[in-house]
Formats: structure tokens, C-alpha cells, sequence
């Protein structure tokens, strides 16, 4: 531009770019979300992902409101006909598996199993949902796998 003599004078200007802040009523309180730059990485990433995290723990509430949009669903299963339709091994795997009690039902048998919920929130609660907390994956799908058994309490 210099070379061409049509400018006088010329500067760089720092491009400035917006970043995602969720509207879920606790990101403000989530320190860590900002510590690690979270919101400049929604801008990139964000709604649609197809990326899966398997939470194996101690169980998944495949209801919570924060947690429930975000499932993976196993597309080649089909729901409660108690056939192993894609041949993995496991029936009825919709959501997730109990490899614990060997079932397809990966919720907590009580309110004392809480840990799985709370690291899938963390993982990837839907965000930018107006409910509860925002979480890193923002949209990833979490897969359920319950890997304690129902009798024993961590």
C-alpha cells in the first residue's frame, strides 16, 4: 500500500471479536469457564457438535433439564424392543449402557449417585439455554455408562 503512494499513512488495528456469553442463570459464578478462555472457543465451536464424551461413572440423569438435550442416541438401536439391533453387544443402548447391573438403564438408582450428573454437566450441559450452568462441550453428546453397582454408594 506504501509502495503505491496513494497513502500517507497506514496502521495497524487490532481486530477485536466478540465472544459467547451464555444466559444460563449460574455462568457467572463459573470461574473456570473464564480461566480457560471458554467463551473465545464457543465462537468457533458451539451448536451441532457431533463430537461424543462417554461419562463412566457412577451414573448419568439422562432428565435433567441441562443434561437431556445433549444425549447421544444410538441410531442403530431401536428403543425398548429388547434386541441387540446394531450387534454391539449391548440391547437396547440408547442412551448409554449399566455395565454394572448389565442393562440399558444408566441413571442413578438414588439421589445418592450424583457424581456421573455433575461431571456431564461439567462435560457438556446444554448451554446457552437459559437453564442452570453453561459447560465446556456446549453441545457435544454425552454418552451414559453407569459403572457401579446400585447397592454400593461412593
Amino acid at each position: 500500500m506504501k509502495q503505491s503512494g496513494a497513502i500517507e499513512y497506514a496502521e495497524r488495528v487490532p481486530l477485536d471479536r466478540p465472544t459467547l456469553t451464555p444466559n444460563d442463570p449460574s455462568y457467572a459464578s463459573q470461574w473456570h469457564l473464564a480461566t480457560i478462555g471458554a467463551s473465545s472457543a464457543w465462537n468457533f465451536f458451539s451448536t451441532g457438535s457431533n463430537i461424543r464424551i462417554a461419562i463412566v461413572d457412577d451414573a448419568v440423569q439422562r432428565s435433567h433439564p441441562d443434561l437431556s438435550p445433549n444425549l447421544w442416541v444410538n441410531s442403530g438401536e431401536i428403543a425398548n424392543n429388547n434386541i441387540d439391533d446394531d450387534n454391539n453387544g449391548y440391547i437396547d443402548d440408547i442412551n448409554g449402557y449399566d455395565v454394572a447391573s448389565n442393562d440399558n438403564n444408566p441413571d442413578p438408582p438414588s439421589t445418592a449417585y450424583s457424581h456421573g450428573t455433575h461431571v456431564a454437566g461439567i462435560s457438556s450441559a446444554a448451554t446457552n439455554n437459559s437453564t442452570g450452568i453453561a459447560s465446556i462441550g456446549f453441545s457435544c453428546k454425552l454418552m451414559c455408562v453407569k459403572s457401579t453397582n446400585s447397592s454400593s454408594v461412593i
